[in-house]
């Protein structure tokens, strides 16, 4: 959250840690990635996106959630 956005992504989980995101465009395109988070909370700052629909892709051990 929050969506839409105003160039800060607050991504939480509640159940276990996050271990990668990656942020893709409709295409395909990764825009962002980040490994090696281990933790349950990240915060993606002035990622200065234009209007669209992206993908936020959460990898939580092996778990991947689809945003």
């Amino acid at each position: 959250f929050p969506n839409p956005t105003t160039g800060t992504i607050n991504i939480q989980s509640t159940d276990q840690l996050i271990q990668s995101i990656e942020l893709l465009t409709l295409d395909g395109q990764s825009i962002f990635s980040e490994s090696a988070i281990n933790s349950t909370t990240k915060n993606l700052n002035d990622l200065s996106l234009m209007k669209g629909v992206y993908f936020l892709i959460i990898n939580k051990y092996n778990i991947y959630e689809i945003q």
